[in-house]
């Protein structure tokens, strides 16, 4: 390990202070290790530090070949990468730790295997991670979690999640938290797993909790956006200690969000259709605890090393989020309409799951779901009938 990392720059007056106008051939002036940097957000993160010159370590435990494409997203030897990397060895946590100036924590998973607990990953290894960014007195150590993280969740991954935060606290009161909401993206584990919930002759099933009277609200964030916002936490100034929510700009009701991916992925043009067996889309519900065990079924087949979909993917999705008054998106530096709204990149994500016979017209064909009023939701008026279905749900939905 002490090989792997004989490359790293050591300190130096040159490498502290910012060099150049800003930009890809620039030294920013600090150094991040990146814990998790080959996930989905981690690679965001990446692609964002390598823009702004930012240096980072990246430990990883997938073969080199496999990262070789990060390398272009920075200049020349501004990222570092340790291979054969593992959570469970301190010495090698504690060399990386020891070369940055910033951690950032981004190992997550929302399934166990048989190599690591569910609570390894989310409490063992942040409690132990910020012992070490304490004991080498570190400018920040950033953590990311999830929202809805509370000790009293019905979510065990929530519930590890919330302990995690205490140990990270308890060791490193300046720690930042980093709790976004449903993250959606190129390989995310949100849109693109709901082609994997149960549908049979055009009837797509989502759950329902049982007495549920208001309709789960959903307000997804694009990677990328959490991807800057964690890059703004490791260098803006005065929020020591702060935990932030992250929502993205537009709210939507889940099963509106449902639908409506389900009309993206499998949109079929009424006037060009294929074949006589084409029925309409029912968008219907089913209770929440068999959906699980649905999902408890996927969790035992393993494809490439996880199952295609999981029971916490499942908890998350429906999950209600809404803000609770936690600092937000915008105390990072970014602003409502420099968010990436889900119309722009849905067909991207869902481009590779749309078969031949559906891969007709544009998303200006497909009915899009209407957005909802977070403010009127957090404040119904009671004295007016609110019709809670929205469009899409309206046509679709049948209980």
């Amino acid at each position: 390990m002490a090989k792997s990392l004989s490359f790293v720059r050591s300190k130096s007056l040159s490498h502290v202070f910012e060099k150049g106008v800003g930009g890809r051939h620039s030294d920013a002036g600090f150094t991040v290790a990146v814990f998790g940097g080959t996930g989905q957000i981690g690679r965001n993160l990446l692609t964002r530090m390598g823009r702004e010159g930012v240096q980072a370590i990246v430990p990883h435990r997938i073969s080199d070949k496999k990262v070789i494409h990060f390398k272009p997203m920075a200049d020349l030897g501004q990222f570092n990468f340790v291979e054969f990397y593992d959570i469970r060895n301190d010495e090698a946590t504690e060399k990386i730790v020891e070369h940055a100036d910033v951690v950032v924590n981004c190992v997550g998973r929302t399934f166990a295997t048989r190599n690591y607990a569910l609570d390894e990953v989310h409490v063992t290894w942040p409690e132990k991670l910020s012992k070490i960014c304490k004991k080498y007195n570190k400018e920040r150590f950033v953590h990311l979690s999830a929202y809805g993280a509370h000790r009293h969740s019905e979510s065990l991954f929530l519930k590890l999640k919330a302990a995690g935060e205490v140990a990270v606290k308890q060791n490193f009161p300046e720690s930042v938290i980093i709790r976004p909401a449903r993250v959606f993206g190129r390989t995310d584990d949100y849109i693109t797993l709901m082609r994997f919930y149960p549908h049979i002759w055009g009837n797509y099933f989502m759950g329902k909790k049982w007495g549920e009277k208001r309709p789960v609200l959903k307000i997804p964030i694009h990677v990328g956006d959490v991807g800057q916002a964690v890059l703004n936490a490791c260098r803006m100034p005065k929020i020591e200690g702060q935990t932030f929510e992250l929502f993205g700009p537009d709210a939507f009701y889940l099963r509106d969000l449902f639908a409506f991916v389900m009309e993206v992925k499998d949109y079929v043009n009424p006037d060009e259709l294929r074949h006589a067996f084409y029925s309409p889309k029912q968008i219907r519900q089913m209770p929440l605890g068999i959906l699980k065990m649905y999902a408890r079924a996927w969790d035992m087949l393993m494809i490439m090393g996880e199952p295609p979909l999981d029971k916490t993917i499942v908890e998350l999705d429906h999950q209600t989020e809404v803000p609770t008054g936690l600092p937000g998106i915008k105390d990072l530096g970014i602003e409502r309409d420099q968010q990436g709204k889900l119309f722009d990149f849905i067909l991207d994500i869902l481009r590779p799951w749309r078969t031949f016979d559906s891969y007709f017209g544009t998303m200006d064909d497909v009915p899009h779901p209407t957005p909802v009023d977070l403010e009127k939701y957090l404040n119904p008026d009671n004295s007016a009938k609110r019709d809670v279905v929205g469009d899409i749900g309206r046509d679709l939905l049948t209980n």
